[in-house]
């Protein structure tokens, strides 16, 4: 069993599925994972952040639990949030009208130095701004977007660089008023 199963299942004090009552899993393994999976989905949420400028700016974050099941693959993590993100942007749309986003990975690396110690670093990975004008625009500017941050990401871990993904710690959506002329 999976590391972080065995402790949420310490922390949860979960001994034997059968206590669920539940006769769709087979194994104590499969209903951790399930377990496990649903709470660290719920553990994903934006807040407002404090740079907010009246109906012009406004800022949201979501900070990713240090032991996060997809907190160590971009692809999966992004995936992940996409619901989350779009809900977001509906719901700013209908309070703005149009608007300009951006999104920011906030990410850990780490890479081995020679004399045994290690490298820390935390940059944060953003994608140009894309402009909506209504609800309709969101799926293709998100399909716009991951791709230009999972380049920069690539950048990073390109071959030789030595820089490992340790974690990721944050994801920003900015959000800006936009008037079209």
């Amino acid at each position: 069993m999976d590391e972080n199963l065995e402790q949420y299942a310490h922390e949860e004090d979960i001994e034997d599925h059968d206590d669920y009552g539940d006769p769709d899993y087979e194994d104590i393994a499969q209903f951790l994972e399930d377990e496990y999976e649903k709470k660290n989905a719920e553990s994903l949420f934006f807040w407002k952040t404090p740079w907010v400028i009246g109906n012009f700016l406004r800022g949201w974050e979501m900070d990713v639990p240090l032991d996060h099941l997809l907190g160590t693959d971009v692809i999966k993590f992004l995936n992940e949030v996409k619901p989350i993100i779009h809900a977001k942007l509906v719901e700013e749309i209908k309070a703005l009208g149009s608007l300009k986003f951006q999104l920011a990975l906030n990410v850990e690396f780490w890479k081995g130095i020679p004399d045994g110690s290690e490298e820390y670093t935390d940059p944060v990975i953003r994608h140009v701004q894309e402009a909506l004008l209504n609800e309709n625009e969101i799926v293709e500017a998100l399909d716009l977007a991951y791709p230009r941050i999972l380049e920069t990401f690539e950048k990073w871990t390109y071959k030789g660089s030595g820089w490992i993904l340790n974690r990721i710690k944050r994801l920003w959506l900015d959000i800006a008023l936009y008037k079209p002329f």
